[in-house]
């Protein structure tokens, strides 16, 4: 049970690295979120495959992300 909570903890510590290391994360799903609750889709699944696939997804990602900063900045 020890080497389980262990593992567990290792598991834990490393996500948070990665989150750590890729900020861009928080921003993606924030705007898939934001997204979802402007539009309100019917099929959510379907909505989130299109939302993913989109090519323009990596720059509205770094749009969010400066908005949020600049924001940051406000308070």
């Amino acid at each position: 049970k020890n080497e389980i909570e262990k593992k567990k903890l290792e598991l834990r510590m490393e996500n948070e690295r990665y989150f750590r290391h890729h900020p861009e994360i928080n921003s993606l799903l924030c705007l898939f979120v934001q997204r979802i609750l402007d539009d309100r889709p019917e099929n959510i699944l379907e909505y989130a495959g299109t939302f993913f696939d989109s090519a323009s997804l990596g720059g509205l990602v770094q749009q969010h992300a400066a908005r949020e900063a600049q924001n940051a900045e406000k308070q």
